[in-house]
């Protein structure tokens, strides 16, 4: 009997002839499996006649914030991408709470910034 640290070759006649034996290396178990790149741009808008409504304040912000995951080949559009940013923002309206608690902000302040990221926080919901 081999070592334990000794490669055991296949046995031939385990798999019949195929080639393809029921041997399943260690090795492929611990490989990460590569997740396809997302697309660069936005989901299409449906065709047909443009909406009538403006785009609202919470859309424009959306659309800054995918620019800027778009300017480093990222997009709010993969769900990955999406959920990770949605954590940080959560984590960041966190640290604000404690910036009020901790007297750091005055509540007008941190009512204004907690408006702001949380409209920023919900652009992949807006895309």
């Amino acid at each position: 009997m081999p070592a334990a640290a000794e490669s055991t070759p296949h046995a031939p006649e385990a798999d019949h002839g195929t080639g393809t034996g029921a041997v399943i290396h260690i090795s492929d178990r611990f490989r990460r499996p590569r997740r396809p790149k997302a697309p660069l741009t936005p989901a299409p808008r449906p065709a047909g006649p443009a909406p009538e409504v403006e785009p609202s304040a919470l859309d424009h912000i959306a659309y800054r914030v995918q620019a800027l995951f778009t300017a480093h080949r990222r997009t709010l559009t993969d769900d990955d991408t999406a959920e990770a940013f949605v954590i940080t923002l959560d984590g960041v309206l966190g640290l604000l709470d404690g910036a009020l608690a901790e007297g750091v902000l005055g509540d007008e302040q941190h009512q204004s910034l907690h408006a702001l990221l949380t409209a920023m926080r919900s652009a992949p919901s807006r895309l």
